[in-house]
């Protein structure tokens, strides 16, 4: 087990690695943590890493603003006198039970969320896809 100074020391060292090398470091150990049980597990191994690390340009993502669907729902079926209310929740029921497909009315929900809510536009940092071989060197 390693003291407090050694882990600091070790993760010194391995945030002073090259930003691609890091990466490349992570990918090779992402896929199998999952495997791992609870527990606590020493360990004392070389590796080297070798492959390919590459990033891929930033880019603009436009995003429309949130807004509870439950209270826009809610909001709409004030506008309407009860017996209506009444008929579209019925009317949509039905559709639901015999599966319809609620997907492709997404786009008419997205085009009035784009007239109620400004949109968000954010940078979004470019995909990095890493492949490595790890070989381990005892």
């Amino acid at each position: 087990m390693l003291s407090v100074s050694e882990a600091v020391e070790t993760v010194a060292r391995i945030q002073a690695l090259h930003l691609a090398d890091r990466a490349a470091l992570a990918s090779a150990a992402k896929p199998r943590n999952s495997e791992i049980p609870p527990g606590e597990y020493p360990v004392d191994f070389t590796v080297r890493i070798v492959g390919m690390v590459k990033k891929g340009e930033d880019y603009v993502s436009t995003q429309p603003q949130a807004i509870n669907p439950w209270a826009l729902c809610g909001y709409l079926l004030s506008k309407l006198n009860a017996t209506t209310a009444a008929s579209v929740a019925q009317y949509v029921a039905e559709a639901y039970k015999s599966g319809e497909d609620f997907d492709a009315y997404k786009k008419y929900a997205e085009a009035a969320m784009e007239t109620i809510a400004e949109a968000t536009t954010t940078t979004k940092s470019g995909r990095t896809d890493c492949v490595v071989s790890v070989t381990v060197i005892k």
